[in-house]
């Protein structure tokens, strides 16, 4: 194939002249788009110590340790690349973390990046950015199928936002996606007491409903389905809305 030649273009040069940043950056991209992160790993290692300064390099080592089951070692090249560029706009900022996240174990990189907000004590991340990388994570985690990371992280979005319905509201449907049908029936109580106005409540009924199945629970569903359709106006029964209440209360 065309990496494969690539690769042994590199590997060649290489061996002709010694180490070098570009053969080193060339081959560790080649061994990564063959899947091969460990070894693209120690190709990075090698030209950010030729150029420490390099943010590519060090860009593609953060990858690299990521795919390779070490999304921690990720964030702190990640953290090194914004000593070198601390003008760096908070949007990059975040796409190089969510970056890590894509490609990392999901459970590792959650974790990695909860720890790394955590030990954030020089005052470096604003509230807002600490923000923007746990609600980008979670899309990151909601793309990626992963729903108990994801209420991992909406979790500490919410310990800091308490009363925000939107964050409850996600959190509550990643909650169903669990099992964890009594935490999400509790978030929804908990969104009907933040006042709510009408034209929202009936998807919050709707969530209940469907926690309160999960809980044995089908006379208070039926009473949570009851009021949603009460909320809404005149369904069209062909619309997505009454199939789905249709099919709840069957």
């Amino acid at each position: 194939s065309k990496v494969e030649d690539a690769l042994a273009a590199f590997s060649e040069g290489l061996a002709l002249t010694g180490d070098d940043l570009r053969g080193l950056k060339g081959r560790g991209e080649a061994l990564v788009k063959l899947n091969r992160p460990e070894e693209a790993r120690k190709d990075f290692l090698a030209a950010v110590a030729l150029d420490p300064r390099n943010t590519e390099a060090r860009l593609a080592l953060a990858s690299a340790r990521a795919r390779s089951g070490d999304p921690a070692g990720a964030l702190a090249e990640i953290e090194k690349v914004w000593a070198i560029i601390p003008s760096l706009p908070g949007k990059s900022r975040q796409a190089q973390i969510e970056a890590v996240l894509e490609v990392a174990e999901a459970d590792k990189a959650t974790e990695a990046l909860l720890a790394f907000i955590d030990r954030d004590d020089r005052g470096d991340l604003s509230a807002a950015q600490i923000d923007d990388f746990l609600s980008g994570a979670a899309r990151v985690m909601d793309a990626r199928k992963a729903p108990a990371q994801a209420v991992l992280l909406l979790d500490r979005l919410l310990l800091r936002h308490p009363r925000d319905p939107q964050l409850r509201y996600w959190r509550a449907q990643r909650l169903l996606e669990t099992a964890a049908f009594a935490a999400a029936e509790e978030d929804c109580r908990a969104l009907m007491g933040l006042g709510l106005p009408p034209n929202a409540q009936p998807a919050v009924h709707f969530l209940r409903a469907r926690a309160l199945l999960g809980m044995k629970r089908p006379a208070e569903a039926r009473d949570s389905l009851d009021a949603c359709e009460r909320l809404l106006p005149a369904l069209d029964p062909r619309s997505a809305a009454a199939r789905d209440l249709s099919a709840l209360r069957s």
